[in-house]
């Protein structure tokens, strides 16, 4: 009750002003903010806390799973070395990680990156599965990233670029 008093009293100078207080001429009629903020399309919002989230818990899993005998069976019957396949994995983990936190901070860069090494990771997927109905996921999961990262909603709010001074 007190604070709605405070606030119409100190509007009232703007509609009534008082003939000795010449100083509300040059104020603004209505307080403006002092920076904009620019909102982040909710769509962005969703993708990478999806993406931090799933990395980090598949970061996370990924340490027990490597331990069973049947996922080192199924890694050995790849073509490629299982070190390799490790580095891949933690490779793919990490960047995903660090590419939706500065997606989420406006960074294009990431957003390029993110693309970049999600391409390659398709195809790395494509060559390691056995069979077609294990690259649904992931396949579907890019193609959608892709769409939310290139539409022009996003373009706009990828705009300005991103500046390091605002991280400290």
């Amino acid at each position: 009750m007190l604070f709605n008093l405070y606030w119409l009293a100190s509007l009232s100078s703007y509609w009534f002003p008082c003939p000795i207080d010449r100083g509300h001429a040059n104020r603004p009629r209505f307080p403006q903010p002092k920076t904009m903020i620019k909102s982040r399309p909710i769509f962005i919002s969703i993708l990478c806390y999806y993406l931090l989230i799933s990395g980090c818990y598949f970061l996370f899993t990924s340490f027990a799973n490597l331990k069973q005998p049947e996922t080192q069976a199924a890694m050995d019957q790849v073509g490629l070395p299982f070190a390799l396949q490790v580095a891949m994995l933690y490779l793919n983990l990490i960047l995903t990680i660090v590419c939706a936190k500065y997606i989420m901070q406006e960074a294009n860069w990431a957003r390029w990156v993110y693309l970049g090494w999600g391409f390659i990771n398709i195809d790395y997927h494509l060559y390691i599965a056995s069979d077609w109905h294990q690259n649904i996921l992931p396949v579907a999961v890019y193609l959608v990233s892709a769409v939310v990262l290139l539409v022009p909603s996003a373009h706009k709010y990828f705009a300005t670029g991103f500046d390091p001074d605002d991280m400290l």
